[in-house]
């Protein structure tokens, strides 16, 4: 029972892996607009920014993942 954990843990961080690869593989800078206000002077794409909600941002995609995932900031379309 535990190879059959391990394994299917083994396969879940795989799909994680390559889902975070096709999104790197996508663009690399993208725009977002914070639904949550995180305050003055966060360091985001080496620089320091005032994120204050609904605020529209131009930023690289590895730095904004995480907020994304977190439901504090959305990814723009178009």
């Amino acid at each position: 029972m535990s190879q059959l954990f391990i394994s299917q843990l083994s396969r879940s961080k795989r799909g994680i892996m390559v889902r975070i690869l096709l999104n790197l593989a996508k663009d690399p800078f993208i725009k977002v607009r914070l639904l949550v206000e995180l305050g003055d002077e966060v360091v985001v794409s080496d620089q320091v920014a005032n994120l204050t909600r609904h605020a529209i941002l131009f930023l690289k995609r590895i730095d904004v993942d995480k907020y994304i995932s977190q439901g504090q900031m959305e990814e723009l379309t178009s």
